[in-house]
């Protein structure tokens, strides 16, 4: 995308009068989407696709509405809007929602290439959040199919604004619970994407809409006391400061500790 579609795109996501979606309205939202793949993918797999797509459209939407408010405050300083400072995560180049939208050919290799530059540029935050699904396999996912599904998400807007952090969370567990019923499986061993905890970044996070703090994974805080691993070796305490980043990022994706349960 170029300089001025990403501050079209950035200043349009601002809300103007716009109330916030309720929960029933994202769950509904949700769903739809999940509706999109029935014959195509299996029901227990639908977790595999529907939350990647959910964090990427929330992370790109974020990252969008960080820098509009940077435009504001800047006066329309674009560099100063994409400074690192201003938002909580880095978006490499090529790698927006909007950029694998336009697409019309290889969308699956689309999205997979963005959800592991995403990774890469945040390794201490983002490190296997998107999961492994088989994004490539045109004869489940057809261009056609995987296009309609990025319109569906593209219908409404995923910022902070539109959905603050505890209604995002709470659409996000609604899902991991119904998902999991149509599975037959509980909803704690249902969806558990990999976040490695790493030394979070030295440069401050933006001041508007702070993390919430909570634990996040049982067995990550079971590790992090020296508890038994599954293996049945021992591991010793990690240090706080190295999941401190992890945490915030499940905190912030809605994402609780009973999740792991």
């Amino acid at each position: 995308m170029t300089e001025d579609e990403v501050r079209a795109i950035a200043r349009a996501l601002i809300p103007v009068n716009a109330a916030p979606l309720s929960l029933s309205e994202l769950e509904n939202y949700l769903l739809a989407a999940a509706d999109q793949l029935r014959g195509a993918i299996d029901q227990a797999d639908f977790k595999a696709y529907i939350f990647p797509l959910m964090f990427f459209k929330r992370i790109s939407d974020v990252y969008l509405e960080e820098y509009g408010e940077a435009l504001a405050d800047s006066g329309g300083d674009n560099e100063f809007a994409s400074f690192a400072e201003n938002h909580r995560f880095t978006i490499p180049e090529g790698c927006l929602w909007e950029d694998v939208r336009v697409r019309t050919e290889n969308v699956g290799t689309a999205l997979q290439s963005a959800f592991r530059e995403i990774e890469k540029a945040n390794p201490e935050t983002l490190y296997g959040i998107f999961g492994n699904a088989n994004w490539t396999n045109k004869d489940k996912l057809p261009d056609r199919r995987l296009s309609d599904l990025i319109e569906h998400f593209s219908s409404k807007a995923l910022t902070n604004a539109a959905v603050p952090p505890d209604v995002f969370g709470n659409a996000y567990e609604y899902l991991i619970k119904k998902f999991a019923d149509q599975s037959n499986k509980k909803a704690g061993e249902y969806y558990n994407p990999t976040l490695r905890g790493r030394p979070a970044r030295q440069h401050p996070r933006p001041a508007r809409g702070r993390d919430r703090l909570r634990p996040c994974l049982r067995n990550r805080r079971h590790a992090d006391r020296g508890h038994p691993t599954r293996q049945g070796a021992r591991r010793e305490p990690e240090d706080p400061a190295q999941v401190t980043s992890s945490r915030k990022t499940r905190d912030w994706l809605g994402m609780s500790e009973h999740d792991a349960d």
